[in-house]
């Protein structure tokens, strides 16, 4: 029976991550919260998982991106204008669910298109994603030329 060895090349990165991720909540946990140092306090540790949520979710959608061999460097772009296209909605006074629902319809429809052109027309998934880079950024100031804060009551915590 061959013996597996965890420590290759492809899973030290991984194990890096998780233990650093580990040291940092260890330290946390035992340091506690100080009156000059209030960062060091659990909630506000976890609290840094609710606020970058969004992250976590983007990523695990090009990690599947990733682990087929391709790159999309459009996705931040798809992001910005989502978020910029929703603030301007909910400025105009729209209803917070239909524009949730807008918001996730407009990333799932252009990231369709881009995989589409990329797999039927067989073009260098780099080329098209950074087009759409360029096309969603300058939508982007098309839709508003200035920042617009989202004052909606659903999106209050």
């Amino acid at each position: 029976m061959k013996k597996k060895n965890i420590l290759n090349f492809k899973n030290i990165t991984l194990l890096i991550t998780i233990g650093l991720f580990l040291l940092l909540l260890v330290s946390v946990m035992i340091i506690g919260p100080t009156k000059s140092n209030r960062f060091r306090w659990l909630p506000v540790f976890f609290n840094l998982f609710n606020d970058n949520a969004y992250l976590i979710v983007v990523s695990i959608g090009i990690m599947f991106v990733l682990i087929t061999g391709n790159i999309d460097i459009s996705v931040a772009s798809i992001l910005a204008f989502s978020a910029v296209f929703s603030a301007y909605l909910l400025e105009k006074g729209w209803n917070a669910a239909i524009v949730i629902f807008l918001a996730i319809l407009i990333g799932f429809l252009f990231g369709l298109s881009q995989g589409y052109l990329i797999e039927t027309f067989q073009l260098p998934s780099f080329i098209v994603t950074l087009a759409g880079l360029f096309f969603l950024r300058g939508m982007c100031s098309v839709v508003t030329q200035h920042s617009i804060g989202i004052e909606n009551e659903f999106f209050k915590t």
